[in-house]
């Protein structure tokens, strides 16, 4: 399972109705995310909120469900934006190096013309 940190930042007329600071807002508006996490199979590490008026969620699960929850969200116009940033495990990125290696081997980059490619071989 990733690391998945999650910011996100409500929207103006979230903000201004007062909803970020009304403790049974608060209430509810978490037991809803906690929903959601359960659905999608994600759990949550960590809730905080940062300098820059984001909730930041620290949370536990595979890419593709830090992808459904942004598209989840997205959808509902709550948000003036939405991050997510994927951190894998080292010893993950480590377990794929042979197949890195073997794919970084024979990938001739696009902006790599013959030129390049023979003072390379050189």
């Amino acid at each position: 399972m990733a690391v998945i940190i999650f910011r996100v930042r409500q929207a103006e007329t979230v903000r201004r109705s007062g909803a970020s600071f009304d403790p049974d807002m608060a209430a509810e508006r978490q037991k809803a995310m906690r929903d959601l996490f359960d659905e999608l199979g994600i759990r949550q590490i960590k809730s905080c909120r940062s300098l820059d008026d984001r909730v930041v969620r620290i949370l536990e699960g595979a890419p593709e469900q830090a992808m459904m929850l942004q598209q989840v969200l997205s959808s509902t116009g709550a948000y003036d934006s939405l991050e997510a940033e994927i951190l894998e495990d080292v010893d993950d990125v480590l377990a794929r190096s042979d197949q890195v290696q073997r794919l970084a081997k024979s990938f001739r980059p696009p902006n790599q013309d013959e030129i390049d490619r023979m003072l390379l071989e050189e």
